[in-house]
């Protein structure tokens, strides 16, 4: 059954008129819906205190980082939480652009994820090899090229811009 709400201002011209049904209008919806929006909503306590990295820009860290945290940003690529591990992933890539050299150790790392199943994790760690191209002294990334660069040829395009995209970033560290 439907009605014109009574808790809506507005003319009786046929542009302004709203139609919903009647139960959605009912006192005891109303009601619920007031003590939605006016109840206080509750934060998770956040412990800030052994923060890694702190935001500088959108997505610019400042260095605040303790290389033992490295590990543990690491670690949390493998969790099981979707979140966690892309949230992981995503800040040993942008910390990558920041601090290569804290990440370099952990290079074979990087190597392993290039082959992994979830497309996001793959995406990370091309981009996260590209910007350890700039501190790779030990010639590493010489003897991955060919399995880096394989993704331009194959049928995900996304992963074979992302792949063309570290290999500029490899370019200007390595002309």
């Amino acid at each position: 059954m439907w009605g014109r709400c009574p808790h809506l201002r507005g003319t009786s011209t046929s542009r302004s008129v709203v139609r919903t049904p009647r139960s959605a209008c009912s006192p005891s919806v109303l009601s619920a819906r007031r003590a939605r929006s006016t109840a206080p909503r509750l934060q998770p306590a956040r412990d800030f205190s052994s923060a890694t990295l702190t935001r500088a820009a959108s997505t610019q860290y400042q260095r605040v980082v303790r290389p033992d945290l490295v590990q543990a940003a690491i670690d949390g690529v493998g969790s099981p939480t979707g979140r966690a591990r892309l949230g992981a992933s995503k800040l040993l890539r942008d910390l990558s652009e920041q601090s290569p050299d804290l990440l370099y150790p952990h290079f074979d790392f990087f190597t392993a994820l290039l082959a992994s199943p979830n497309h996001i994790l793959k995406w990370n760690a091309t981009l996260t090899l590209a910007n350890l191209a700039a501190v790779d002294r030990e010639g590493r990334l010489d003897q991955i090229l060919d399995a880096y660069l394989a993704p331009i040829s194959g049928p995900n395009m996304i992963d074979a811009a992302n792949a063309i995209r570290g290999a500029a970033v490899i370019a200007l560290a390595k002309p």
